[in-house]
């Protein structure tokens, strides 16, 4: 009787320590696991912020890339007005040249009409 006693009392023992591993086990987890939680919220704070710096930094790129391509339109029409104005004087200048050699011809016709006339020939 005292052996099976001693025995039960071995073996409440041998479970209550097991129990108590076990125990000691899950606390250690369960503060591993709050780690990991909190490494795991600091990185999430951290990938937000590096998520809106990106937003902010393409927010400025693509207001860039409006600005130089209102610039470029700009550009552009001002080329465009240039050109045209370039062109007008062109045809300007063609036209007091057309004038010039009209009234060169006049006068060449001119001239040869005197020299027919006083010559005869």
């Amino acid at each position: 009787m005292q052996q099976r006693k001693r025995e039960e009392e071995e073996a409440r023992n041998e479970t209550q320590r097991k129990l108590d591993k076990e125990k000691e086990r899950s606390q250690v987890l369960k503060n591993e696991l709050e780690k990991e939680r909190k490494l795991f919220k600091a990185t999430q704070t951290s990938d937000e912020r590096l998520l809106q710096d990106c937003d902010r930094e393409l927010g400025k790129y693509q207001a860039e890339i409006l600005e130089l391509r209102q610039y470029v339109e700009d550009a552009k029409k001002l080329h465009t007005k240039e050109i045209n104005k370039l062109k007008e004087k062109i045809r300007e200048l063609e036209s007091d040249n057309m004038e010039k050699i009209a009234t060169c011809k006049t006068a060449e016709d001119a001239v040869s009409d005197t020299f027919v006339s006083s010559t005869g020939y």
